[in-house]
Parts: C-alpha cells; sequence; structure tokens
C-alpha cells in the first residue's frame, strides 16, 4: 500500500510519503518557499518531492490521509459544538470569526478543492485517489505510538486544539489505539501558552521556545503563582483543569486580540511590545508560566500512569516541543521510555494521518522512525555546481569531518550541510551551525552576530551517545532534541557554550550507527579537545527556515557571520571571497543611472473614498530597483560598513545580501531585486542620497490627477502587468518576476513603470488601517510597513492603485521589491 500523508491550511504545511509500512519521504513547504512557516500555502514542493523520492507514480498512491475530520464540519457536529461553547463562554467578534473560518477550511468539500488544485498543480491529473479524514488529536496519537518501537504505551496529545479537542490522552498496545479521556476547548494549555507569550510581547507561534528560554531567568514568586491559579483552575480530586476564558477571549481587548484587559488587570502588569526592554517582572512572570505547565501536565501525566499501569509514554501536540516540560515529565519516575516525534507540531501531521490510515485500514504498523533525515538531499556535484556560481574559493576534501572538526576546535563557527535534511524544528546534524561547546563567547556571537537573535536564548549539544552519561543527569535516549536534562555540576565548564543559567541544556545524543559522519565528527573533536560534545544550533538566520537547499545554504553563509562552511564533501572559507557580480569598475561606485519622473504639485484624489489632499513636488524612479543596480551596493559592501546609511532602528548585525541572491531563477540583471527587507531598501537608498517613496507618493505616481483604477485606466488588462493570472491557480509555485520594462502600454499617467504587478514595493510608510489620519507618522521598529503593487503573486484586485498591504520590516519575500525617490 502506498499513502500520501497531507497538513494543509494554517502554518506548518508538510507532506509525507509511506510505501509498505516505511515513511520515505518528509517535507515542511517552509523549507522550499524560504517563507517562515509558509502559513495558508499549499505544499507544492513538498509533495513534489516526495513522489520524487519514493520513485512512485502518482497512480500508485491509494490514499491521502488528511488529519482533520472533515466530516464533522459538513455533518453539524462542530457547529453543534461551538454553538454550546458560546452560549457557555460569550466569545468575542475575533472568536467567532475564528469558528466560521474553521467551518469553511475543514469542510470536505474545501478540502477537496484545495487537494485538487494540489494534485492538479504537482501531477497533471485530475482524478485524485482516495481522501481519508482523521481526527486531528488521533492523528496525533498514532503518529506518536506507531512511530515508536513500543509494544504498549501511555499516549497523551496537549496542543492548542485540533477539531474541538485540546487534551487527550489514550493507551496503545498490539490491539491498537483507545481513547481514555479528553479536555475539549477552551480549555486549552497550547493557548493559554501563547496567550502569555504575545502578552510578554513575543510573536504567537514563533515565541513560545522564547518563554521557555526567558523562564530560566525568573523567580519563584507568590504573586505570579497566585494569578497563573487563577487562569489555570486544577481540580484538587481529579487530574482535569480548566482554562479561564475572562483572561484570553471573554472581554474587552484594547491591547490585543490575544488577550483580554481582564489579564493586565490580574497581573498588574502593562503587556510588553516587542521593542520594549525586559524586565525582572518578564522574567518571573514567564517562570510561572513555564512552572504552571509543568505542574499542570505531570499531574495529567501521574494520574494515567496509575490508572494504565503503563510504563512507557508517547507525547505529540505543539506543547510537546517544550523541552523543558517533557524533562519534567520524565523525571516523574513513572516511566521507562519516552518517545516523542521530531515533528510534534502540526506539521508531524501529515505522517501521523498515515499512520492512522495505515492501521485503521489495513492493520499496518509503521516502521519505527529513529532517524529524523527524511527530506531532500544534494549530490556533491549538485553542490559543486553551485559553489561555482556563488565566487567562493573551496577546497574538496576525503574527510569532511576531520577538517570540521579541527576548525570548532580553533574556535571556529562552522555552518554544516550534509544528508538529508532532517524533519521538525532541531538541528540534528544534517542543517546544523556548530561550534566548541566550552566557549560561551561562542554561544553569545552566533545569537547577537549569525542569528540575528537575543542574547539571552539558550544553544544546546549534541553529544555522542556512549559519553552522555558522563555529562548529563539523564538515563533515557534522546535522539531529537525533545528533553532537556541537567548538565553534571563538573560538567558544566567543559559544556559551559551550551548550559542555561538554570543548569540546563536540550541535548542530541548522537549514535555511530545511524548517524556515522556526524558522530565521527564529533569523536574527531573529542580526540583533539578531550570533549565528546559540539554546539549544535539550526542552519538558518532569525526569522527564516531552515535551509534546504545548496543555494540556501550559501546565501546564509555569505549573509551571515559564520567563519567557515562544510557543505557535502567541500569546506568553503570566508577569507577567499572572491565577488562575480558583473559589475564595470569604471561605475561600481558612481550613483546608478536611473530615470526620474517628476510629479508637480497638485491635488490628487487618494483611497477609495477620493479624499482630495496636496501632494508637492517629488521625483520617482520609473523603474524598481533591479538586480544589476543592486548588485553595485554590495559590490560597495564588500569594504565598507552600512554604519552611516542603515535604519536607526535596524538589527545592527544584519546583512543586506538578498534572500534569493544566489538563485539564479530570481537574480536576473533587469529584473526587480527581490528578497529584499524595509532594511534593505532603506540602507541602499541612503547610499544614493535618495529615499523610498511616501505611501501618499507612492498612489500619486501610480494613479495620476484623475486617481485611475489601474495605472493604464479604470478596466483591468491583464497584458499589462506580470499578475498572478499569467499563472493561473499556480501563481505561488509558478510565479516569477519578469523584466521591469516589460509593460510600456502598462505606465501610469506620469509615465512610470510596474506600478502594478512584478514585485510589492516598500515605502517608508507605516501601515496603520486609517491610511490618511496617520501620513505624517513615522516608523517606530514595531509597526508594519506598507507595501504597494500587488505583485506577480496577486489577482487584479492588489494590482489597482489605491490597494494597500501591511508587511513586518525584516520580511524577505521573493516578491518584496523597491524603487526610489527624491
Amino acid at each position: 500500500m502506498t499513502v500520501l500523508g497531507l497538513n494543509l491550511f494554517g502554518r506548518e504545511p508538510s507532506a509525507s510519503i509511506e510505501v509498505d509500512g516505511v515513511i520515505l519521504a518528509f517535507a515542511e513547504e517552509d523549507r522550499f518557499s524560504r517563507e517562515k512557516f509558509a502559513e495558508d500555502r499549499l505544499p507544492f514542493d513538498a509533495v513534489e518531492f516526495c513522489l520524487k523520492q519514493a520513485n512512485i507514480s502518482p497512480k500508485d498512491i491509494e490514499c491521502i490521509a488528511f488529519p482533520w475530520q472533515g466530516n464533522s464540519y459538513a455533518d453539524g457536529t462542530i457547529q453543534k459544538f461551538y454553538r454550546k461553547l458560546n452560549n457557555e463562554f460569550l466569545p468575542d467578534d475575533e472568536t467567532l470569526h475564528w469558528q466560521n473560518h474553521n467551518l469553511k477550511i475543514y469542510h470536505p468539500k474545501h478540502i477537496r478543492r484545495s487537494i485538487e488544485q494540489l494534485w492538479r498543480g504537482v501531477t497533471g491529473f485530475e482524478s485524485l485517489p482516495e481522501i481519508c479524514f482523521v481526527p486531528h488529536h488521533y492523528a496525533h496519537a498514532c503518529g506518536a505510538f506507531f512511530c515508536s518501537e513500543f509494544d504498549e504505551a501511555l499516549i497523551v496529545v496537549f496542543d492548542g486544539n485540533g477539531d474541538y479537542e485540546c487534551t487527550s490522552i489514550w493507551t496503545g498496545t498490539s490491539n491498537g489505539i483507545k481513547k481514555l479521556a479528553s479536555i475539549d476547548l477552551p480549555h486549552s494549555l497550547g493557548w493559554f501558552y501563547s496567550t502569555m507569550s504575545n502578552f510578554l510581547g513575543f510573536y504567537q507561534g514563533a515565541g513560545e521556545p522564547k518563554v521557555m528560554g526567558l523562564a530560566a531567568y525568573g523567580e519563584n514568586t507568590e504573586f505570579y503563582a497566585d494569578k497563573m491559579a487563577n487562569i489555570i483552575i486544577s481540580e484538587d480530586s481529579s487530574w482535569r483543569y480548566k482554562v479561564d476564558h475572562h483572561y484570553l477571549f471573554s472581554g474587552e481587548h484594547n491591547f490585543s486580540s490575544e488577550f483580554t484587559d481582564e489579564l493586565c488587570s490580574l497581573l498588574k502588569l502593562k503587556p510588553r511590545k516587542s521593542t520594549d526592554p525586559l524586565t525582572q517582572d518578564h522574567f518571573n512572570l514567564a517562570k510561572s508560566v513555564q512552572n504552571t505547565l509543568e505542574i499542570t501536565t505531570k499531574k495529567i501525566i501521574e494520574y494515567w500512569q496509575i490508572e494504565t499501569g503503563l510504563r512507557n509514554l508517547c507525547l505529540n501536540g505543539g506543547v510537546a516541543l517544550n523541552c523543558k516540560m517533557n524533562g519534567e515529565l520524565w523525571k516523574t519516575g513513572k516511566f521507562d521510555r519516552i518517545y516523542i516525534l521530531p515533528a510534534a507540531s502540526d506539521a508531524g501531521q501529515s505522517v501521523g494521518a498515515i499512520a492512522s490510515i495505515l492501521w485503521d485500514k489495513y492493520k499496518k504498523k509503521l516502521t519505527h522512525i529513529n532517524d529524523a533525515a527524511l527530506g531532500p538531499e544534494f549530490s556533491d556535484e549538485e553542490i559543486e555546481q553551485v559553489l561555482e556560481k556563488s565566487g567562493y574559493f573551496y577546497t574538496k576534501h576525503t574527510n569532511i569531518a576531520t577538517t570540521v572538526a579541527e576548525s570548532l576546535a580553533k574556535g571556529q563557527v562552522v555552518g554544516w550541510f550534509q544528508g538529508r535534511l532532517e524533519m521538525g524544528p532541531r538541528a540534528l546534524g544534517c542543517r546544523s551551525i556548530l561550534a566548541d561547546p566550552r566557549d560561551s563567547a561562542l554561544r553569545d556571537r552566533i545569537n547577537t552576530k549569525i542569528k540575528n537573535r537575543e542574547p539571552w536564548r539558550p544553544l544546546c549539544p549534541s553529544i555522542l551517545e556512549e559519553l552522555a552519561s558522563e555529562y548529563l543527569e539523564y538515563d533515557t535516549s534522546a535522539p531529537f532534541m525533545n528533553l532537556a536534562f541537567y548538565v553534571r555540576p563538573s560538567a558544566t565548564n567543559m559544556l559551559s557554550g551550551v548550559t542555561h543559567v538554570d543548569r540546563t541544556t536540550r541535548p542530541q545524543l548522537v549514535s555511530k550507527e545511524r548517524q556515522p559522519l556526524y558522530w565521527n565528527m564529533i569523536d574527531t573533536f573529542r580526540k583533539i579537545t578531550g570533549i565528546g560534545a559540539v554546539l549544535n544550533t539550526s542552519f538558518n538566520v532569525n526569522k527564516e527556515p531552515v535551509v534546504l537547499s545548496p543555494e540556501d545554504a550559501i546565501r546564509c553563509f555569505a549573509s551571515s557571520g559564520l567563519d567557515s562552511l562544510a557543505i557535502g564533501s567541500f569546506f568553503v572559507s570566508k577569507s577567499r571571497l572572491t565577488s562575480k557580480i558583473e559589475i564595470n569598475e569604471e561605475i561600481k561606485n558612481k550613483h546608478v543611472s536611473m530615470k526620474f519622473t517628476n510629479i508637480p504639485t497638485g491635488y490628487y484624489p487618494i483611497g477609495s473614498n477620493r479624499n482630495v489632499i496636496k501632494v508637492n513636488s517629488f521625483e520617482i524612479a520609473q523603474f524598481p530597483v533591479t538586480n544589476y543596480e543592486y548588485g553595485r551596493f554590495l559590490v560597495w559592501l564588500e569594504n565598507h560598513s552600512d554604519e552611516k546609511i542603515r535604519h536607526p532602528l535596524q538589527p545592527i548585525q544584519k546583512s543586506h545580501i538578498p534572500q534569493y541572491w544566489y538563485n539564479s531563477e530570481w537574480n536576473q540583471k533587469n529584473h526587480p531585486v527581490v528578497g529584499v527587507d524595509f532594511w534593505d531598501a532603506w540602507a541602499y537608498s541612503r547610499w544614493l542620497g535618495l529615499r523610498l517613496p511616501t505611501e501618499l507618493e507612492w498612489e500619486v505616481a501610480a494613479a495620476g490627477i484623475e486617481g485611475l483604477r489601474f495605472p493604464w485606466g479604470n478596466t483591468w488588462q491583464p497584458d499589462l502587468c506580470n499578475s498572478s493570472e499569467r499563472y493561473g491557480e499556480h501563481a505561488w509555485r509558478d510565479g516569477c518576476t519578469m523584466p521591469v520594462d516589460s509593460f510600456p502600454n502598462g505606465a501610469s499617467p506620469f509615465g512610470v513603470l510596474d506600478m502594478a504587478g512584478n514585485v510589492w514595493e516598500w515605502t517608508e510608510t507605516p501601515f496603520y488601517t486609517d491610511f490618511l489620519s496617520n501620513i505624517t507618522c513615522s516608523f517606530d521598529g514595531d509597526t508594519p510597513i506598507s507595501i504597494r503593487g500587488g505583485s506577480f503573486r496577486r489577482d487584479k484586485r492588489y494590482q489597482q492603485c489605491n490597494e494597500r498591504c501591511e508587511s513586518e520590516a525584516d520580511c524577505r519575500g521573493s516578491n518584496n521589491g523597491f524603487r526610489l525617490c527624491r
């Protein structure tokens, strides 16, 4: 049998494929798209990879497994649950919108339409295999148990929500999986933790690991412990708990849509903005949040272990990524063994759905997943082709492990790109940044100068499995970096760079059998230094996915503070950089010969309401900045700092190399430069003594004195711009930029080109819903930026001159560019 598993909608779309009980491939779409989490994108690339890796025809797929109970959204079951919920808990508008959204996207008709679109795009076939719906928590439970090697186990799922459940307890035996109990919405530990992450100033969905790390700096206080007891209400005589909805969604939301004003009153603390400094109150609150999660989950685990008598534990769901909680659950001493899927969040649900269908339809168990390396890999030939184009000198080594170990021992920070990409969020020796674990200064350098993240974030070690007991207080297998252990006092100096302030660490224990190359590298490092461990963090920078391809690795290497790169058999050093950007020496330090158009002072109709506003004269570039023009900037930066041209709020340790600079598909001379964020666009404009247009100026240049709907007139003409209509339903996958002079007949009334389609263009204006009341506001570092122009990935609605969109300042999408103004 052959089953394809899909996780669609929301964050972390993924695909997996099984043949004869073995998962042959797993991939997350954001690794391909390079947009972290790839929210709401269909996993075209992930599915295409899985089919190719399994070497099977699409016609051989017997079933597509989907980890949501679609039929319950069609037969009224979920709708009835929501009505009951709303009668009891008085939801706010945001919650009602969320419920209606779920009823729409998880309806079988919508699921089928989406999968049909995905299937046609990848295979070209119209007919689909059977689609099999799996209850969300059941898929989590199956993914944990059937991927383990246990004959029997207690299974516990903790997540935000799935269908209507948020905590569920199961047993797994040779007879299958049986549900024992569950806790339904709104009593979600995942929602609780995410809400507190948001309150502490972190982006919900990405800030939870930060809260876990921050907690170690806090002190146990009676004040915050009492407040948490008001939010998570534990039933003394039972394992059950409740979450008080008044603090999450039932009430006024003047600070955030994620929590109510009542939470602020309870905590007697103002919600932190992401740019605010952290105080001891924030540390203490994080500590109490983490403690509350651990106490609540420990009570559940201990109760059900006594009830079932089972000595093996399987955990799954997004909350199971909390390694500190997992370590505390293990320390109860109630279990002999523990298994947590490497991709415990919804990304791993493409595997869980397969495990469910395989058992329910065929009474077949998946083969144990003990190696997370299930993604794409690249040959030395493919890697060398990319290195040739990159401009870096490189050497080929017969023993790359020894070369890397020697470099680490000399204090270098090395990018490690070997074999197949690992599944899940942890660095497991396939796409890693490595360093000497003894040096806390290297940890600080990696955090601040390489990964551009908070200096207090902990980093983790990879340790030779057979030596782990010398360094850690542990007694179980831990191959996937999902359990936190205490470092032995005698080993803290040897592991000071990977030991958190509370003396814990989250290790990967490396097996010689499963990862011979990685094991050999660490063992060689041991022979040189006496330490059988290395610092290991994921190969990416802040807010980007882990690198997938050689192009990704080279770009990350070039744009970060890495010293060297081990990629396949090749070793690359920054001391040997030679630029291959084709720039004429005679003009490389001169102003770019851009053509500008004068926009006269006048009264212009602005926005959908056609408000007439006086705009003073300015000049705007006829085209967006091209790759050729931006390349001059990069040549200049090879010998200069951006100190005098960067935005005052720009992160100091930031590279201006675009996201897709080493990808020939995007880096064509006369195409608009893409993969640039607001900081890049700002610095480039100041380098030339120019600026970005304001949002008001951009619209005037596009719509003219008559306030046209489109730059060329009031009628939509798809042949006058590069929009999604050029690529059909697969624009997100197949779309691409075009030369900036491709549509002369699409010029605005002032003769400005490319104002519709091709790329979204950065402006200097912060995004506010009430645009005209905030024209003069300056960027505060926190508010999103307004972008205009629609891009090749958007339909005609977004190509209108007055259409607006918002983007975070550090977004480097493949359809983000800019033009200049003066």
